[in-house]
């Protein structure tokens, strides 16, 4: 079965789907990750999850496989409240420029499609959302190892702020951004999504 992938935003996307988000976002950063975050009923949700957000979710064999957070930086977001002291002073205000955040991924599920590279669809997705959204760059605050995983995709990307590794519960993080320019859009058109079983996005 190939995977479903889709993009919504928080009004669109029905509860139960929010709540399913909830739980793997528990799974990964609190059960797995061992991060410090607040919590409820096995359910990870902040301050951000509000109608600012759209959301990048796959699923495989009808359950949740994967998910990404989209807020535009003229909003409320997490870099700028949370994390300013990464971005050394660096501005990101656009509704051009959208923060991805809360990137998780079932491995249970994952391993069940050891054909399909999530997060090599992902980023198809999202690049296909900002192509047809006029969005000019994407920023991130993440893992060295998902840094090494979209480097390894092909993925142009470049670190911001001081450029340094910073240990933020107890994950060694970097804050990247990748500009959607022409190395992406050729990135996005020889991507090969034949492997996931998709058609390739017009």
């Amino acid at each position: 079965m190939s995977p479903v992938v889709k993009i919504q935003t928080y009004s669109e996307l029905p509860e139960n789907q929010k709540q399913e988000m909830y739980k793997l976002r528990h799974k990964v950063f609190v059960d797995r990750l061992k991060w410090d975050l607040d919590s409820t009923d096995k359910l990870e949700k902040d301050q951000y999850d509000t109608t600012e957000a759209s959301y990048a979710l796959v699923y495989v064999f009808g359950e949740l496989a994967a998910c990404w957070r989209l807020i535009p930086t003229n909003k409320t977001y997490m870099f700028v409240d949370t994390f300013p002291n990464l971005l050394e002073g660096e501005k990101y205000h656009s509704p051009k420029i959208i923060e991805l955040s809360r990137f998780a991924v079932d491995k249970d599920l994952a391993r069940r499609v050891p054909h399909v590279n999530l997060m090599a669809l992902l980023f198809y997705h999202v690049t296909e959302y900002a192509i047809h959204n006029q969005i000019k760059e994407y920023i991130t605050l993440t893992s060295v190892q998902v840094e090494r995983i979209v480097k390894s995709l092909g993925i142009p990307l470049a670190r911001i702020g001081n450029g340094e590794v910073h240990r933020i519960d107890n994950t060694r993080s970097v804050a990247l951004k990748i500009p959607v320019g022409v190395e992406l859009k050729k990135w996005f058109v020889n991507a090969p999504i034949y492997k996931h079983g998709l058609d390739r996005a017009s």
